[in-house]
């Protein structure tokens, strides 16, 4: 296939996923006010104080811990849907975990905040999409104060899928991590995006 045609393939591929899978995500999400993000995620926490402590500091550290460290509304509530029956009935089978959930439905809670064209081809067209990786594949949120999230900024774990990479780091012309000068995240995962 020539790369026009792909190009192609790639961009249908893509509209199909954000009409079809995105928008009717985000029409079905219901929206939280800041005052409902605060107050029920703060019913949470009455619960689960550790999760506050794990988050402090992180991208996703709830508003009310800390309003001055927010940019976006962030709470329990935008992450677990099901949370209003977990607070009638608190048990372990009425909450939704991000990290348990399909690649799909993962996406689904995720793209809640993160959807820029990046994280789309992520799930499409990207490899990591087509290799059906799921978001907590490569990141973790609750104890991480990692920008990217990374489940581990150390340069093995981007080596354990990507080894045709490290390979050739160790060529003539080594790429300067293999000196420690710089990690996968330096370039891959810049501190200074625009997204979410």
């Amino acid at each position: 296939m020539s790369k026009l045609g792909r190009a192609q393939v790639s961009m249908t591929l893509l509209l199909f996923f954000l009409l079809f899978a995105v928008v009717p995500l985000v029409a079905a999400s219901p929206p939280y006010s800041r005052d409902d993000m605060i107050s029920k995620s703060g019913d949470c926490l009455e619960c689960h104080p550790e999760a506050a402590d794990n988050l402090k500091g992180s991208t996703h550290q709830p508003t009310m811990v800390d309003d001055r460290m927010a940019k976006v509304i962030v709470g329990c509530i935008g992450c677990h849907p099901g949370w209003e029956k977990h607070l009638e009935d608190p048990t372990k089978d009425n909450i939704v975990v991000p990290a348990n959930l399909t690649l799909a439905k993962q996406a689904e809670v995720c793209s809640g905040c993160h959807m820029n064209d990046h994280q789309a081809t992520m799930l499409t067209t990207d490899p990591h999409g087509r290799a059906q990786l799921a978001c907590n594949s490569c990141h973790t949120v609750h104890g991480n104060k990692a920008r990217s999230l990374v489940k581990d900024d150390k340069d093995d774990f981007c080596g354990t899928c990507h080894t045709n990479v490290v390979a050739q780091f160790k060529s003539r012309s080594a790429h300067p991590l293999v000196t420690d000068n710089i990690r996968c995240s330096s370039c891959h995962f810049p501190d200074d995006r625009k997204d979410p």
